[in-house]
């Protein structure tokens, strides 16, 4: 079986596949490639280059630093949006309150057409029997004549 070099960032106790426990303290050792597969070991290992390359506390101020910066400028972003998504609210609900006017204008119009058509049909229809009664009248007066 192959052979390669890991480095142990963080102690590990692993239980080998044949009921063995493993002891893996920090820094490099030569083990068998299936082992150095494992996701369990995977999590465990580093770079050496990591350990050398800790930051001092000058740098993690710098970091806090950075990272309390760029969270205030996000802070101000989204307080920004949150303005906007107000302003495009009360837009949009000023907007629904017309429409709702507009359509309580337009079904009060079409009421009042309704009744204007049943009003004309009614004339209409009084119209065209007075006009019938009239000629039936005439032709029953025409009648005795004869």
């Amino acid at each position: 079986m192959a052979k390669t070099k890991i480095y142990v960032a963080k102690a590990f106790k692993l239980l080998r596949a044949d009921g063995i426990h493993a002891d893996f303290p920090v820094g490099m050792h030569t083990v068998d490639q299936d082992i150095a597969d494992n996701w369990y070991v995977k999590h465990h290992t580093g770079d050496p280059g990591d350990v050398l390359a800790t930051p001092g506390a000058d740098e993690l101020a710098a970091a806090v630093a950075a990272a309390r910066a760029e969270l205030d400028a996000e802070g101000r972003r989204l307080t920004e949006q949150h303005a906007e998504l107000d302003a495009m609210s009360k837009g949009i609900d000023a907007r629904a309150a017309d429409l709702d006017a507009r359509e309580g204008s337009i079904a009060a119009r079409e009421l009042e057409h309704a009744s204007n058509v049943a009003a004309f049909e009614a004339s209409q229809a009084a119209t065209a029997e007075a006009a019938s009664q009239k000629q039936s009248g005439s032709q029953k007066q025409g009648g005795k004549q004869a």
